[in-house]
C-alpha cells in the first residue's frame, strides 16, 4: 500500500508541475503577444523548462 501511495503523490506532483509549465508558457505568449515591457520588467524571472 506504501508504494502505491508514494506513486500517486509522484503522478499529482507531476500533474501540479505540467499545468504550471502550461501556465508560465501562456504568460510568456501573452506578454509577447501583448508587447508590455512593464509586465515583463514586474514578473519574476522564469525558470528554463
Amino acid at each position: 500500500m506504501k508504494p502505491k501511495y508514494l506513486g500517486n503523490r509522484i503522478q499529482a506532483f507531476n500533474r501540479f508541475k505540467a499545468s504550471e509549465t502550461l501556465l508560465g508558457i501562456e504568460t510568456i505568449l501573452a506578454i509577447t503577444s501583448s508587447g508590455l515591457p512593464s509586465a515583463a520588467s514586474d514578473s519574476k524571472p522564469l525558470k528554463p523548462f
